[in-house]
């Protein structure tokens, strides 16, 4: 009988051993054993929300891992985890009708994963959600009659956030606005 250890460190990822043997006949038998090293945790991809602005209060929570894990949650705002359910050894998710939506305001999401050996990893994303349109207030014209053609067309447009686009429209036509 011969037993002997043999060291060897071994970077992260999958390996084999095959030990082989021969007696004082020749007869060769072998043996191979297949393991995996991990020494580090998870590694986490938020692919939804993105730190973005969203028009919706229903938001979506997608992950993407570098490896199989234990399980998957996410804390809305600090409240309890909600358990993510995967599509694949690797993507994990919370789809939007799983939980109730969102109100107006600055969120985030705090993702915590485990991978099989029991490493552990989180990140944190921060979004907005904003269902409210822009407010439009026309000043000038009135609704009037005029007794010229020649109108002066004077208007405030206000929104929570970043206002990305507005145009005037006169009997079919576009117009520049003039931020004043």
């Amino acid at each position: 009988e011969i037993a002997d250890l043999y060291n060897k460190s071994l970077a992260d990822g999958q390996h084999n051993v095959t030990v082989y043997a021969t007696d004082s006949v020749g007869n060769l038998n072998s043996t191979t054993r297949y393991f995996t090293v991990d020494t580090t945790p998870p590694t986490i991809t938020v692919n939804s929300p993105k730190n973005t602005t969203y028009g919706t209060g229903y938001i979506d929570y997608k992950i993407t891992v570098n490896e199989p894990l234990n399980w998957a949650n996410v804390s809305i705002n600090g409240t309890a985890n909600m358990t993510m359910g995967n599509s694949s050894q690797y993507v994990y998710f919370n789809l939007s009708g799983y939980h109730p939506p969102l109100p107006e305001g600055t969120h985030n999401a705090t993702f915590y994963v485990q991978d099989l050996m029991g490493y552990t990893n989180q990140t944190t994303v921060y979004f907005t959600v904003n269902y409210t349109a822009p407010n439009i207030n026309i000043t000038s014209p009135e609704n009037t009659t005029y007794g010229n053609g020649s109108r002066s067309y004077n208007m405030t447009i206000t929104n929570d956030v970043n206002l990305t686009g507005a145009r005037v429209e006169v009997n079919g036509s576009n117009y520049t606005l003039i931020n004043s």
